[in-house]
């Protein structure tokens, strides 16, 4: 090959390496959007026990731990919001006595999945639009600019939790470090997933 070729075949090259580092930068990327979310989510993920007379005081009592864990910036904003969105449709899930709590907010921090086990059954509205008793809150909280990767992930743990019989009654009676391991064992199966695309 000559020199003027060669010269003329590497600066096709060079000028094909930033298009093919982009594309593994944002590989890469998405790689970390999807362990960064797990970790918060798995790291943060907790059973509590409530004893209270309104589902807005459940919120209040775990809202606080959240605000201690620097996951919420306010706990009055993130409680109002939550209530908006119980307006919009019932957040209770028919068939069960789970009742998911999910809300977008600039006053959510990182990705925060928590479970309020509590001592009296609450009524709240389905999703079927009808009055049920929950006994189980499931708090789904994102912020309101979170990725793509991280809403997928808070995504598949709301399709988790109703996934077929034995997923609901995990999640309506499960221990803490049982629903802790099915937890983390379902959302390395997604990242593998993701990461071997």
């Amino acid at each position: 090959i000559s020199l003027s070729k060669f010269k003329e075949q590497r600066k096709t090259e060079i000028n094909q390496v930033p298009l093919v580092s982009s594309h593994f930068l944002g590989q890469i990327e998405k790689i970390k959007n999807y362990s960064t979310a797990i970790y918060q989510i798995l790291s943060g993920f907790a059973v509590y026990s409530a004893d209270a007379g309104s589902v807005e005081s459940v919120l209040n009592q775990v809202c606080k731990i959240l605000l201690e864990q620097n996951v919420i910036g306010d706990i009055q904003t993130v409680i109002e919001e939550l209530q908006k969105r119980e307006k919009i449709g019932g957040l209770g899930i028919p068939g069960t006595t789970l009742a998911l709590y999910h809300t977008k907010s600039d006053f959510v921090q990182a990705p925060s999945f928590t479970i309020a086990r509590l001592y009296h059954p609450l009524p709240v509205k389905s999703m079927a639009a009808s009055e049920m008793n929950a006994d189980t809150i499931l708090l789904l909280l994102s912020p309101k600019d979170a990725n793509e990767e991280t809403l997928e992930i808070l995504s598949g743990i709301s399709s988790l939790i109703i996934r077929d019989e034995e997923s609901i009654q995990l999640f309506q009676s499960g221990e803490e470090s049982v629903l802790a391991a099915y937890l983390g064992t379902e959302l390395k199966a997604i990242y593998q997933e993701k990461v071997n695309k």
